[in-house]
């Protein structure tokens, strides 16, 4: 199996889970208008993808230069392979290219070469204005709550309720209408 071969499977599980997992995969529906133009239909929403700009209305395609959903349909349409639309970043051999090179140290801060337009510079404070609402209180550490004993309301001992009394009541406790 070649480089090439591993790449393209690599890329394609990629987008298969990027998709899956996303919650993307619904019923698109693609219509052709050019060979490298599709209209995508996915419930209400009409995308425009043009497989040649590589651009989709929803612009995911454009910012993360990774194929949306919408783009892919189109791909699967065309009976193409979705790896070969993404980004060369996205390719293993970028990527390891991205590390390859070598970064020196600085060194010491007396032997750094900075213009002196940037040395009287002064560099302003962030703006630390506090945030729209209500300020969020601290959490309450947990206390452990006491679990209290039940008390029968017949008898009036613990351990039990009414319910399950098995004591005898006292004919004085014994409501008044009850008795004939």
């Amino acid at each position: 199996m070649s480089v090439g071969t591993k790449r393209m499977r690599l890329l394609h599980t990629l987008l298969l889970r990027l998709i899956v997992t996303c919650g993307i995969w619904r019923q698109q529906h693609v219509h052709s208008i050019d060979v490298n133009e599709y209209k995508i239909v996915d419930g209400r929403v009409n995308n425009m993808v043009n497989l040649v700009k590589r651009t989709c209305i929803c612009l995911v395609w454009q910012s993360d230069e990774f194929p949306c959903s919408h783009a892919v349909a189109a791909i699967w349409k065309r009976k193409l392979e979705p790896a070969d639309f993404a980004s060369v970043y996205f390719r293993k051999s970028v990527y390891g290219e991205t590390y390859n090179g070598v970064v020196y140290p600085l060194g010491d801060k007396l032997n750094w070469n900075v213009f002196e337009d940037l040395m009287n510079t002064d560099v302003p404070a962030p703006n630390n204005r506090s945030s729209a609402g209500r300020p969020r209180m601290e959490r309450i550490p947990f206390v452990r709550k006491v679990r209290t004993q039940l008390r029968c309301s017949k008898c009036n001992n613990f351990g039990h309720n009414k319910r399950i009394c098995k004591n005898r009541v006292p004919m004085l406790w014994v409501h008044h209408s009850l008795r004939r």
